[in-house]
């Protein structure tokens, strides 16, 4: 697996924990999001790191090394301008946040 996805197994499920530890590692802009059955997102970047993790329901995340499914307590971290797709078959919840400097 590339080395600039990073994908880690917890037992963390709790959506205000999860928000706790991501900000003690610097993350910012750290919110819940809940994609729908079915919903589909094309192969994109982004401009700064970004963490998912999931609390509830599963998520597919595609590169170019694969694919794998994130189930609840997953987390994945994304380098900055790595090319990924995500796809939810049966709907997920997760929480999400961003490194803004990550040159520092």
């Amino acid at each position: 697996m590339d080395k600039d996805i990073i994908i880690e197994n917890t037992e963390i499920k709790e959506p205000e924990k999860i928000k706790f530890i991501l900000i003690e590692k610097g993350y910012e802009n750290i919110f819940e999001w809940t994609d729908p059955p079915h919903t589909n997102y094309s192969s994109h970047i982004h401009n700064d790191d970004e963490m998912r993790w999931v609390y509830r329901g599963s998520i597919i995340i595609g590169h170019e090394d694969g694919e794998v499914e994130l189930f609840p307590g997953d987390k994945i971290s994304i380098t900055a301008g790595v090319k990924h797709w995500a796809k939810s078959n049966k709907g997920v919840s997760y929480i999400c946040g961003s490194k803004y400097d990550v040159t520092s």
